[in-house]
Protein backbone atom coordinates (compact mmCIF):
# COMPACT_ATOMS: atom_id res chain seq x y z
CA UNK A 1 0.00 0.00 0.00
CA UNK A 2 1.48 3.22 -1.04
CA UNK A 3 1.96 5.70 1.74
CA UNK A 4 -0.63 8.13 0.02
CA UNK A 5 -3.31 5.87 0.29
CA UNK A 6 -2.20 4.90 4.13
CA UNK A 7 -2.20 8.53 4.74
CA UNK A 8 -5.91 9.38 3.46
CA UNK A 9 -6.83 6.44 5.16
CA UNK A 10 -5.74 7.56 8.15
CA UNK A 11 -6.98 10.97 7.94
CA UNK A 12 -10.83 10.42 6.72
CA UNK A 13 -10.76 7.70 10.03
CA UNK A 14 -9.11 10.94 12.07
CA UNK A 15 -12.27 12.69 10.80
CA UNK A 16 -14.86 10.68 11.05
CA UNK A 17 -14.03 10.09 15.03
CA UNK A 18 -13.59 14.07 15.59
CA UNK A 19 -17.32 14.28 14.05
CA UNK A 20 -18.71 11.26 15.98
CA UNK A 21 -16.84 12.89 19.38
CA UNK A 22 -17.68 16.29 18.25
CA UNK A 23 -21.98 15.55 18.48
CA UNK A 24 -20.80 13.81 21.50
CA UNK A 25 -19.85 16.89 22.84
CA UNK A 26 -22.89 18.96 21.33
CA UNK A 27 -26.01 16.35 22.56
CA UNK A 28 -23.58 16.56 25.87
CA UNK A 29 -24.02 20.29 26.22
CA UNK A 30 -28.00 20.69 24.88
CA UNK A 31 -28.82 18.11 27.78
CA UNK A 32 -26.59 18.96 30.29
CA UNK A 33 -27.57 22.72 30.12
CA UNK A 34 -25.21 26.06 30.96
CA UNK A 35 -23.30 24.69 33.41
CA UNK A 36 -22.01 21.78 32.22
CA UNK A 37 -20.86 24.30 29.09
CA UNK A 38 -17.03 25.33 30.05
CA UNK A 39 -16.30 21.40 30.86
CA UNK A 40 -17.60 20.17 27.54
CA UNK A 41 -15.92 23.25 26.06
CA UNK A 42 -12.85 22.62 27.88
CA UNK A 43 -12.73 18.60 26.36
CA UNK A 44 -13.59 19.61 22.91
CA UNK A 45 -10.72 21.88 22.49
CA UNK A 46 -8.72 19.67 23.99
CA UNK A 47 -9.23 17.65 21.62
CA UNK A 48 -8.27 19.99 19.01
CA UNK A 49 -11.91 20.17 17.74
CA UNK A 50 -12.48 23.86 17.80
CA UNK A 51 -9.92 26.52 19.09
CA UNK A 52 -10.09 27.70 22.95
CA UNK A 53 -11.19 31.17 23.72
CA UNK A 54 -9.20 32.93 25.69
Amino acid sequence: MSSRRLWLKLSSSLEHRNRAANSTAWRLLRSHGRQRFGYVRTVVSTLGLVPPRH
